[in-house]
């Protein structure tokens, strides 16, 4: 992909299913539930925010195993500044709306 002239950060993350919960527990898969019409709301309201020029979302639903992307996250804007608290806000809110249960 080609970005803009304004770009001139892109912060990705990728969550993956681990082996183990945050308990220590061992952990076979997970599975994944969300609303994408709840996703790409947050991701409308994210657009607008200054110095942000492209927001990506991607997950997985369903039944994951470990090892398995559950989500890749893309955001692109013009500086660091604009875009570290974008992308932190951004995975709080999809987490809230993104059910995961493990097993």
């Amino acid at each position: 992909m080609k970005y803009g002239p304004n770009v001139g950060m892109i912060l990705i993350h990728k969550g993956i299913v681990r082996g183990f919960s945050r308990d220590g527990s061992p952990v076979k898969g997970m599975v994944v539930e969300y609303d994408p019409s709840e996703v790409e709301a947050i991701v409308e309201e994210m657009l607008n925010r200054e110095g942000i020029e492209h927001i990506d979302v991607k997950i997985n639903s369903g039944r994951l195993s470990v090892g398995d992307e559950i989500m890749t996250v893309t955001v692109a804007g013009r500086y660091r500044r604009d875009v570290l608290p974008v992308m932190d806000e951004l995975l709080s809110r999809i987490k809230a709306v993104v059910k995961e249960r493990e097993f």
